[in-house]
């Protein structure tokens, strides 16, 4: 499990690089598709979407828990690339949601989606909450990577309301993670100007 231990003299930068590769190499063999079979039911095919979705999501949190040993290394960069690629998980998931739900609008059960709603919201804020981390932390460091671009770009993709609801409902579980200060998302010098850029 940790690579620093089974490398002797390996440095933490080199032990973070080779921890995100290995998470990585696993991106494409991450199934992360949410498929439900046809049924002459509703009910049993509704029943049957439910649990491809927490199946779908357990298999995110596996793909997720690997890039947990980059983030305990503690590399500035790496940590940061780390919680993009978590974020972005969560968003292949809810992705694979978002179109479940679309199908079964096109099938005419509008209300059958409308009761994953809350799921699909709640898979976002997972994605929303890496991005946040990451933003901030890389704030705090005076750090600017193609990680912490793409995650002020994913943010300001989402509507500002969502966000905030999804910062609201971290504090609710861990007081500690701050409110959104207004401008947070606004631009790209959300960063700071003379921030290391990697």
């Amino acid at each position: 499990m940790a690579l620093a231990q089974e490398a002797p003299g390996i440095g933490r930068e080199d032990a973070a690089r080779a921890a995100f590769e290995h998470a990585a190499s696993f991106h494409d063999a991450d199934d992360l598709t949410i498929r439900a079979p046809a049924t002459s039911s509703l009910e049993t095919y509704v029943e049957a979407l439910g649990e491809s979705i927490e199946d779908a999501a357990r298999r995110a949190g596996v793909a997720s828990e690997r890039y947990q040993r980059v983030i305990e290394l503690h590399v500035p960069h790496w940590t940061l690339a780390a919680f993009v690629e978590q974020a972005r998980i969560y968003e292949r998931l809810a992705r694979a949601l978002r179109d479940s739900l679309e199908e079964l609008r096109v099938a005419g059960v509008a209300r059958a989606a409308a009761a994953f709603e809350p799921r699909l919201r709640g898979i976002e804020c997972i994605a929303v909450e890496r991005y946040v981390i990451a933003a901030r932390a890389a704030r705090a460091g005076r750090l600017e990577t193609d990680a912490t671009r793409y995650a002020l770009a994913a943010l300001r993709a989402y509507d500002e309301r969502h966000v905030r609801a999804c910062v609201d409902a971290a504090r609710e579980r861990d007081p500690s993670f701050a409110r959104l200060s207004a401008g947070e998302l606004g631009h790209a010098s959300a960063l700071p100007r003379n921030a290391t850029s990697r």
